[in-house]
């Protein structure tokens, strides 16, 4: 593989609380985590960049209508 950077989450450790049923108050990744990856995103010249988490995520939460 050439020039692509991959980026494996924890986002067990580091997830957030759940606060009753408000799962816009929950977090998928700590504070930390969440910085780690921004700044390596930011700091990567590769081309293609892989971020990869033994989770799903999704954004349903926000979608109106479903």
């Amino acid at each position: 593989m050439a020039d692509c950077d991959f980026f494996l989450l924890d986002a067990r450790t580091y997830r957030g609380v759940r606060q009753g049923d408000d799962r816009d108050k929950r977090r998928f990744m700590g504070e930390a985590e969440e910085k780690w990856l921004q700044d390596g995103l930011k700091k990567s010249r590769a081309t293609f960049k892989f971020i990869v988490c033994g989770s799903p995520w999704n954004n349903q939460s926000k979608v109106k209508g479903l």
